[in-house]
């Protein structure tokens, strides 16, 4: 109950820093990394947004997870030297679907690549 309560105090007051030793990281995920708009800033060149079209018929949540100053994913597993971490991951729920994401933005910038039309 103690647990419930600091989560909630915590996403009331949004610090928008994760909390490692009150939450797990579902509750870190859940609570600081969604982001309040379905469209994320460019990096390198490339950015991306989810249609409206998602948020109206479903339960369509965006994630940012690579976050400059706190990661959520930032301990390398035993299988891996260096840890991966998704830039975004994206919650998509309508009925009995449920779709999780990762996204991993690459920008055009590093192999120079230029956008066919």
């Amino acid at each position: 109950m103690a647990k419930t309560k600091n989560l909630l105090k915590n996403a009331e007051q949004k610090k928008n820093q994760l909390n490692w030793q009150l939450f797990n990281f579902l509750e870190n995920l859940l609570v600081f990394c969604a982001m309040p708009t379905r469209r994320v800033p460019k990096e390198s060149g490339v950015c991306f947004q989810i249609n409206s079209k998602a948020k109206d018929e479903a339960i369509c949540i965006l994630f940012e997870t690579d976050r400059k100053k706190d990661h959520l994913v930032k301990e390398p597993t035993p299988q891996l030297h260096s840890p991966k971490k998704p830039d975004y991951v994206v919650l998509y729920a309508k009925g009995n679907i449920c779709i999780i994401t990762i996204i991993e933005m690459k920008g055009k910038e590093k192999k120079k690549l230029k956008r066919r039309d």
